[in-house]
């Protein structure tokens, strides 16, 4: 009887977290609740994490590897033992099914396991209180979040430099929410663009 597949079986490259996500993630693993032991890829030795810097560091004394990014199947294991316990929140994404960009996040998570509730904003468009909402979350201005080079945008001579305020930035994407750049990931009180994809895999 063939093995069933596992988080672990998917592609084996590492992953780029932030500092504070990185340490978490290997804070948990350390403890021991790891699914294997993580090996030097040059001197096969077993590999510890390191509070300064924040990564996987050998501890033979001859080998320099480390590196900031940390194996994916550390980070997949962590991410479903915070799913298990509870830890994470709801995730929603701000969809476009015609955008290429949009079918693989939404397909990125649900290959994780995660069912999202897909909003198609074209169809059900954030009104002004839910896009400053997704800003605050985002931490970006709106116009980091306006397509510029839309049709609709060069009929309206937009450009980021305009001289509008945020709400008038705003206000053109609820009036036009074509223009708003997708896909939008929202989980555990915080937002992510999916571009590229795997970005959105941080706030999880």
């Amino acid at each position: 009887m063939a093995r069933r597949k596992t988080a672990y079986d998917l592609p084996p490259g590492p992953v780029k977290l932030s500092s504070e996500t990185r340490f978490r993630a290997l804070v948990w693993w350390q403890a021991g609740y790891g699914y294997q032991p993580l090996n030097c890829p040059v001197c096969k030795k077993r590999l510890s994490p390191q509070e300064k810097p924040l990564s996987l560091e050998c501890r033979t004394p001859w080998c320099t590897y480390s590196t900031e990014e940390i194996p994916w199947g550390v980070f997949v294991a962590w991410q479903e033992s915070r799913r298990s316990e509870g830890e994470t929140m709801p995730v929603t994404i701000y969809h476009n099914p015609r955008c290429s960009k949009s079918r693989e996040t939404l397909r990125l998570l649900r290959d994780r396991n995660i069912e999202p509730q897909v909003i198609d904003y074209l169809r059900e468009p954030p009104d002004e209180e839910q896009l400053k909402a997704l800003l605050k979350q985002l931490g970006l201005e709106p116009q980091k979040i306006i397509r510029f080079k839309e049709l609709r945008a060069k009929e309206l001579v937009l450009s980021p430099e305009d001289d509008r305020s945020e709400e008038e930035w705003i206000r053109l994407l609820v009036e036009n929410p074509r223009l708003l750049e997708r896909p939008i990931v929202v989980a555990n009180k915080k937002a992510a663009l999916g571009r590229p994809p795997e970005t959105v895999l941080e706030i999880l």
